[in-house]
């Protein structure tokens, strides 16, 4: 729903490389509904062997406001230089803390 973001997302990533070092950042598409310069989220990632961790995540976005139809993207940093030392699905699970106005689209950028 463009209008409100309510529901936990989750994005699989399937890792090989067990060896390099990787960013991990949330990435979000928002529009002018999106009020805020935080967004408070809790994020839950499954790994290979089956244990998660949980944690709670405030998010800081560098937000400049356009034209109410013109939408912006903002990829926010949240692990830099982590290693994903299992080869396998790790699923990364994003859920507002509360309702949020604005968001319209929430994924995950990992890069080495």
């Amino acid at each position: 729903d463009v209008r409100e973001w309510t529901k936990p997302v989750s994005i699989i990533y399937e890792n090989c490389d067990t060896t390099s070092l990787k960013d991990i950042s949330v990435a979000l598409r928002y529009n002018n509904s999106f009020a805020s310069d935080t967004l408070t989220v809790v994020i839950q990632t499954s790994l290979p062997d089956a244990h998660q961790t949980r944690e709670r995540v405030l998010l800081r976005l560098d937000k400049k406001y356009q034209a109410a139809a013109i939408t912006a993207s903002q990829c926010v940093g949240y692990r830099e230089r982590c290693l994903l030392n299992q080869s396998g699905s790790y699923i990364f699970t994003i859920i507002p803390c509360r309702s949020v106005r604005g968001i319209e689209a929430v994924g995950v950028d990992i890069v080495e």
